[in-house]
């Protein structure tokens, strides 16, 4: 919901409310080994009662655009964000018993903490459109990021430890930026930023007995710092050639900070990770770019070829031999991507698309090597 007042001629006043339910249910299938020791034995089947998590988030803001002249306009925000978190519940699985006969397998449920979060948002943006084609503009904000109930309460099917304390992160973000429109139909967009965050949301990687190796967790790191650049370019050339693509740039440090065990279920630790001094952030790369480029044959059909590429990013070893894990580096890949697109009626088209097309071997997580050469076809029907 939105509500717009013009206070005078060169300000106008932005309210807004926003409301966001986010409701995940779930239940497993699976096996366990039963009697829990000794021989002989057998995996019995189980399924799982129902677990469910639900938060409701809302957010209340005000923005204010001021304008200095036709080409010079002050931005200013404030925004207050809160959470209800209504369910937060999970099960653990065990066996009991000495024998196959008198097994039973039994379901524990595990209620955590209904933990509420909030925070203020502020923000400040002044852009100048310093001629037709050319904008350019500066900003700062404190924006406050709630963990998700992905980040607090999932497993992901046993590679994870859920971290219901988690606190939210927040960050102080500088930027500026340009926007040239340097032919009619072609234009550049950069900017560069700088990001300090207070309380990262981190993974960090925990070391459990085999057979599950070493397992993630989210946690708060004490402090970070996010620089990065931004390029992005797209032109169409005629109406039936067009190409764009965009690179970024990012390097992140985090602060190592001591452990300290909060209460709750399965009471988390807090902190990067002051056991390992060789502690890496992981999943993202320094450098990564994509280029394309639509080549309309016939008013019917379009061909797209298309690059990605990345550098290495950080990724952990999964073994429980690796003790403690140790964090190396990979990911490096250039794939080349093809996709055709063929107009079939008014009402439906075919999209035929190849990607990874010189199949390189390559991984973003240890353990998970990504798809080679794949080939994927969809039929799409409008109304």
């Amino acid at each position: 919901m939105t509500l717009e007042a013009k206070l005078f001629e060169a300000n106008t006043l932005t309210g807004a409310f926003h409301y966001r339910s986010d409701e995940h249910n779930e239940q497993q299938d699976g096996f366990i080994r039963t009697p829990p020791a000794g021989n002989p034995f057998v995996n019995a089947p189980y399924s799982e009662p129902w677990q469910n998590t639900k938060e409701d988030i809302f957010s209340v803001a005000l923005e204010d655009v001021q304008k200095f002249s036709d080409v010079v306009r002050l931005v200013t925000g404030l925004s207050y964000d809160w959470t209800n978190l209504s369910e937060a519940s999970d099960v653990n699985v065990s066996a009991t018993g000495t024998t196959i006969a008198n097994s039973t397998i039994v379901f524990t449920p595990v209620n955590y903490p209904k933990k509420d979060m909030n925070g203020v948002n502020t923000q400040a943006a002044l852009i100048w459109d310093n001629a037709d084609t050319l904008r350019t503009h500066a900003s700062i904000s404190s924006r406050v990021r709630f963990p998700t109930l992905f980040e607090r309460f999932s497993s992901r099917f046993g590679t994870a430890i859920p971290n219901p304390d988690i606190e939210p992160e927040r960050a102080t973000n500088y930027e500026i930026g340009a926007r040239w429109d340097f032919m009619p139909k072609a234009t550049l967009e950069g900017a560069v930023f700088y990001s300090d965050i207070q309380d990262a949301l981190v993974q960090v990687p925990v070391v459990q007995p085999a057979p599950f190796g070493t397992v993630n967790q989210t946690r708060n790191a004490a402090s970070a710092e996010y620089t990065g650049l931004e390029l992005s370019l797209t032109a169409e050339l005629s109406d039936a050639f067009n190409f764009g693509g965009n690179l970024t740039w990012m390097d992140r440090s985090f602060d190592q900070v001591p452990p300290t065990t909060l209460t709750g279920v399965n009471p988390p630790t807090t902190g990067a990770d002051p056991t390992n001094p060789n502690f890496q952030p992981q999943g993202v790369p320094d450098f990564k770019a994509f280029l394309y480029a639509n080549l309309g044959m016939t008013p019917w059909l379009t061909i797209t070829p298309s690059i990605e590429a990345a550098s290495d990013r950080w990724t952990v070893t999964s073994s429980s031999a690796v003790v403690p894990p140790r964090f190396y580096e990979t990911g490096q890949y250039v794939l080349f991507n093809l996709a055709i697109d063929w107009e079939l009626s008014d009402n439906a088209s075919l999209l035929l698309s190849a990607r990874n097309i010189t199949d390189q071997n390559y991984l973003l997580v240890d353990g998970f090597p990504e798809e080679g050469r794949n080939f994927t076809a969809s039929l799409r029907i409008r109304n």
